[in-house]
């Protein structure tokens, strides 16, 4: 019955849509019958695509609210426009182009429009599985309804809006030249990008299938443009090239930053923010061809306006403009910080407010030179206001930023795009006046605001709103985003400019000539209205704006402004210098040591350019020294305890106390802040992590792992991230242990293979945790190679617990792995056991180098001296941390059972065999080859993390066949080389062999 329900909706939505195309039924839409029914069909496909694409990425942001799905989204809404403006130019030369033409353009970008959604099916179908529906009534009204309003307004606006010639298109030329480059650039990445994808197991067919629907665009711009007028089709093929390269361009980000989740290296594509770049291109374009358009076709007088207009004029634009981005600088970074909505609304407000001003600006420009002298001066009013009213909001923000401690990033380039932006709608602006100068609108000469009581409501708007916004300022966070004079002098700097406007639209009849003047107000009362909402809404987010900007405060306060604060109270400046030799001897390196000092006359600690540890240890190490001075009391005028000196220190540091050395860290309770560390590291996880697992399976992971350990129960998963709750202790262990649970839970439910998980996880965990001397060999459950490069391109090293194969001739460069190898397990603290009957005991010692306590959690197994001394044991033999083995199978098979089982069996193991070679020449392959096998098993029984190194010229190898020797092992590592040019080849891997299988390795 459901099925027959669904199909009933189906033929039912497929009627209507037919109802939509001229011919099919009596249209009640009159210009529609004017279009050709060809052309009504490929739009009608093509947007009904589209809104399946979008519907898409509706479904898969509810369950993964990543901003990384943004791109497709912004990228679908330019695809629409893409599609107009293509039919635009069908439409344009549907009677010139012959149908073997118009046929391939449609079916190219239909086919294009059709890739795009199989790409995101392809993306999405991981994350949504089974739960993806898009014949839902809510999904099916959508269609219908942006279908029909498209292809309404659509054949409206071709009978309303025609675009005109322009004989100067060399600029045209060169716009066109760089949205070719820019298409050809996106098609051969993401046909590189397939090709590397498919090499790590990761969206490798999306990439493809993106390629694929770059190309056929590509060639439907190519066949648009060799069959287009440039003279007469000028702003046609404008309206086709600029959506298509905004789109690629957004398609383009999505294909570098879904990656880039889960390793930032794909960024280096994409280094500089190209779409503000190409945006601020495309309205510089725009305005040079909007200029040569009203030279061409405009207005005489308009254009006697223009050249009339002082040029000095031009030049002082870069105040409020620099004013202006500014703004857009301190704006971008408290929203970005803080993440509240308040923030867009006041940036929505501020572009209204822009484009209004610029446009009242732009016609004091035009009309300055025919102004009498009052009128002159009320126009340099209105500029000097708008002026001071953008310098004061920069200031206004500038001052709030530095109150809740958040510093903006001043990048050159943003700067430089934002100028050319605001510059280049300035002149767009400008020149657009002449569209409808003089014009007759009867809509808008209907509406005469000035000669009306409106500006009542004006005033009564901004009283209202001034209200308000003081009121926000008082009650909402009075004590954390305090307003300064500059908020209310930029107030009154904007009512003033309103209120000169509308004066000069009073006394100044030649404004009649411009219909749209009275937008100005509507703009201005919009920009209020948005004003009053974003204050509104901060005042119902004041829990979060409260949370948010004393987390902010809190990152300002650092440990050094605590510790000057203690020093400045001290009488006894000797005892401080005594204290500062001994702290900065213990815990900074001498070679910086000159980097830091201390100040006596000031009893000023300069430490900002230790690093954070470092910085940490000594501001705490002097801290707490401080309360061992003999006669304290005596020595200082702060009358503080260790205890509450303790709580300062707390409460600047959190959970960053763990940073501390041990004889610092004994001070504090450890188990309160293991808890605080755990959530920040699961976090910061979840950010990248929500773009692969629906935050529903988030919540789902949670839940589990409380029935798994009742440690978890201190944690809720809730708004997308997890809170705790009060009174939670554990240690370290139980901070590894729950972190495993998780890492567990997760590998389950990720959509992809493990290696890339684990590179992702691996470069967190090395930002987040590496101060806390937590290794990735911990928490990831493998153990490093100690060859970085390896470890690096491995996502930290070998799983833990599986068993590797090194294929290797006998030389310097195998010897420095094996080292490596156990030298770096040691020092994460594994237990090792070497076997081996190539290097004797005294060369092993020498090669690795390491300290007593390291070496006593090393275990050699010695077959060397019973193979190539004078004096073979025929017994087995036991030293210290050395079992001297006889040259028999069944007697290393002993050994290697004791020395595993002397250890406990959950205890971290590492092995490195490497007596095979030997014994095949020996004894020869088939009883070796039995032990091999044997001894494969049993080490991953016992939990050990092995490597079996064999000669690929060996009698195992050649008798029982490579390929058989290998299918025993979880890994597979080919050294190869001379000492000097030694290489690893990757051949096999049990959490995914990398996209770079070959590592060279550097002596």
């Amino acid at each position: 019955m459901k099925k027959l329900k669904r199909c009933s909706i189906l033929f039912i939505s497929l009627l209507l849509f037919s109802v939509g195309i001229g011919g099919a039924v009596a249209s009640p839409f009159q210009n529609i019958t004017r279009t050709p029914l060809f052309i009504q069909f490929f739009l009608l496909v093509n947007i009904f695509q589209l809104s399946v694409a979008i519907t898409m990425i509706r479904e898969v942001k509810k369950a993964s609210p990543s901003k990384v799905w943004d791109n497709i989204y912004t990228g679908n809404f330019l695809n629409m426009l893409m599609v107009v403006g293509l039919t635009l130019i069908l439409n344009k030369q549907y009677n010139i182009l012959a149908i073997n033409i118009l046929v391939p353009i449609a079916l190219s970008y239909s086919f294009a429009v059709f890739m795009l959604n199989v790409v995101i099916y392809l993306l999405i179908k991981p994350l949504l599985g089974e739960k993806l529906s898009l014949i839902k009534k809510q999904y099916i009204l959508f269609y219908m309804l942006l279908s029909t309003i498209i292809l309404y307004s659509y054949t409206t606006f071709i009978q309303v809006v025609k675009f005109p010639s322009i004989q100067f298109i060399l600029s045209l030329y060169f716009f066109l030249a760089i949205s070719a480059f820019i298409i050809l650039y996106c098609t051969y990445y993401f046909l590189v990008l397939s090709k590397e994808y498919s090499n790590i197991g990761f969206v490798s067919r999306p990439a493809l299938c993106t390629g694929i629907g770059l190309i056929l665009i590509f060639i439907c711009s190519i066949i648009i443009s060799s069959k287009s007028n440039f003279y007469t089709d000028y702003y046609y093929l404008v309206a086709w090239f600029i959506p298509v390269t905004f789109a690629v361009l957004y398609y383009l980000r999505m294909g570098i930053e879904y990656p880039s989740v889960l390793t930032p290296k794909w960024k280096a594509y994409l280094p500089y923010d190209v779409i503000k770049i190409y945006a601020a291109a495309t309205l510089a374009f725009l305005s040079i061809s909007f200029f040569f358009t009203v030279m061409e076709h405009g207005d005489s007088s308009f254009i006697s306006l223009l050249k009339d207009i002082p040029h000095p004029f031009f030049i002082l634009l870069i105040f409020p403009l620099s004013a202006i981005v500014l703004i857009f600088v301190f704006t971008k970074a408290l929203s970005s910080k803080t993440k509240l909505r308040y923030w867009n609304y006041l940036s929505y407000g501020l572009y209204i407010h822009i484009l209004a001003t610029v446009y009242v600006l732009c016609l004091a420009f035009l009309l300055w030179s025919g102004s009498s002298l009052v009128e002159k001066l009320i126009f340099s009013a209105i500029f000097a206001l708008a002026s001071a009213f953008y310098l004061f909001y920069a200031l206004d923000m500038r001052i709030i930023s530095r109150g809740v401690g958040i510093t903006p990033v001043f990048d050159k380039i943003e700067i430089a795009t934002n100028l050319i932006s605001l510059t280049a709608l300035f002149f767009i602006i400008l020149f657009s006046i002449s569209f409808t100068y003089k014009k007759d609108l009867h809509f808008f000469e209907s509406i005469n605001f000035e000669a009306y009581p409106f500006m009542i409501l004006f005033i009564l708007s901004a009283i209202a709103a001034f209200i308000t916004f003081l009121k926000v300022s008082k009650e909402s966070f009075e004590e954390l985003m305090r307003k300064n004079i500059w908020s209310r002098v930029s107030y009154f700097a904007s009512f003033a400019t309103a209120f000169y406007v509308y004066l000069i639209f009073r006394i100044k009849p030649e404004l009649q000539d411009f219909p749209l003047r009275d937008l100005f107000f509507i703009a201005y009362l919009a920009a209020l209205l948005i004003d009053i909402l974003s204050a509104r809404t901060l005042m119902r987010e004041k829990g979060l704006v409260k949370g948010e900007i004393e987390g902010a405060k809190k990152k300002k306060v650092d440990i050094s402004d605590l510790l000057n604060l203690y020093a400045d109270k001290f009488f006894r400046v000797d005892y401080l210098e005594d204290l500062w030799e001994k702290t900065r001897d213990t815990y900074v390196l001498e070679h910086e040591r000159a980097a830091i000092r201390f100040d006596p006359a000031e009893r000023t600690f300069h430490l900002e350019n230790l690093d954070e540890p470092t910085k940490l240890k000594v501001a705490v190490g002097m801290l707490i020294g401080m309360h061992g001075v003999s006669d304290m009391e005596q020595a200082t005028l702060l009358k503080k305890s260790k205890e509450e000196t303790k709580d300062e220190i707390m409460h600047a540091l959190e959970e960053k106390v763990l940073m501390l050395p041990d004889e610092l860290r004994c001070e504090f309770d450890e188990e309160v802040y293991y808890p605080l560390l755990f959530k920040r590291v699961i976090n910061d996880l979840l950010i990248p992590l929500k773009t692969f697992i629906p935050l529903t399976d988030q919540a789902e992971i949670f839940e589990r792992l409380k029935k798994r350990d009742e440690h978890y129960g201190w944690f809720c998963f809730e708004t997308g991230e997890i809170q705790l709750k009060e009174g939670a202790r554990f240690d370290r262990g139980i901070f590894v242990k729950l972190f495993r649970l998780y890492l567990e839970a997760v590998e389950e439910r990720f959509p992809f293979k493990r290696l890339l998980l684990y590179e992702m996880l691996r470069d967190e965990i090395k930002k987040v945790l590496a101060p806390y001397a937590i290794t990735i060999s911990e928490l990831l459950d493998v153990v490093p190679t100690g060859i970085e490069e390896m470890d690096g391109i491995m996502s930290g090293g070998l799983l833990r617990g599986t068993t590797t194969l090194l294929i290797t001739e006998e030389t310097k460069a195998k010897q420095e792995f094996l080292f490596s190898f156990i030298k770096k397990g040691l020092i994460e603290g594994n237990n090792a056991i070497y076997a081996t009957s190539k290097l004797p005991y005294q060369h092993i010692l020498g090669g690795l180098l390491v300290d007593g306590g390291d070496f006593k959690k090393l275990m050699l197994i010695d077959l060397y001296e019973s193979l190539y001394t004078e004096n073979p044991r025929s017994e087995l033999a036991e030293e210290d941390h050395r079992l001297i083995v006889p040259f028999s199978k069944i007697q290393f098979q002993r050994s290697i059972v004791k020395a595993i089982k002397s250890l406990p069996r959950e205890s971290a193991k590492i092995v490195v065999i490497d007596i095979y070679d030997d014994f095949s020449k020996y004894f020869g392959s088939k009883d070796p080859f039995e032990l091999l096998q044997r001894q494969v098993e049993g080490l991953k029984r016992w939990n050990c993390t092995s490597i079996i190194a064999i000669d690929p010229s060996s009698y195992l190898i050649k008798k029982e066949g490579v390929d058989e020797v290998k299918k025993h092992f979880d890994n597979i590592l080919i050294l190869s080389g001379g000492d000097k040019n030694a290489a690893v080849f990757i051949e096999k891997l049990y959490h995914g062999t990398p996209a770079k299988p070959v590592i060279r390795l550097v002596s």
